[in-house]
C-alpha cells in the first residue's frame, strides 16, 4: 500500500485552493501516463528543435501553437475536438478562485 508523505507548504496549499493533493509513487510511470502524455505532445510538436531569446518569446509561440492547433485537434483518445470538450465537459466543472492568495511563508521578527 503506498503511503506517501506530503510536503506540509503543498498540502496547506491543496487545502486553501480547494483540491486533493493525490501524488503518484515514485519511478512508476505508468502511474502518471496521461499527464506525461501531454508534455510529450507539447514537446515534440511545439517545442522541436527551436531554441527562445527568452521566456516571454516561448510564451507567446506557444499561446500561438494552443489557439491555432492544439486546442482544435481531435484527440486521439476521446476522438472530440479538445477546446469543445473542454468548454462542454471541463470548464463547467471549474470554480473560482478564492479570494484570499496562498501565503507560502510566515512574516517575523
Amino acid at each position: 500500500m503506498y503511503e506517501p508523505v506530503l510536503n506540509a507548504t503543498y498540502l496547506a496549499f491543496a487545502t486553501h485552493w480547494g483540491f486533493a493533493a493525490n501524488p503518484c509513487m515514485s519511478r512508476t510511470p505508468e502511474h502518471k501516463g496521461v499527464v506525461e502524455r501531454d508534455i510529450g505532445y507539447t514537446k515534440h510538436n511545439a517545442l522541436d528543435g527551436r531554441v527562445f531569446e527568452s521566456l516571454d518569446d516561448g510564451n507567446a509561440l506557444l499561446r500561438h501553437w494552443n489557439k491555432r492547433w492544439a486546442r482544435n485537434r481531435i484527440h486521439g483518445t476521446t476522438k472530440c475536438q479538445v477546446l469543445k470538450l473542454f468548454t462542454e465537459i471541463g470548464q463547467p466543472l471549474l470554480r473560482l478562485l478564492g479570494d484570499k492568495p496562498f501565503e507560502y511563508f510566515q512574516t517575523g521578527r
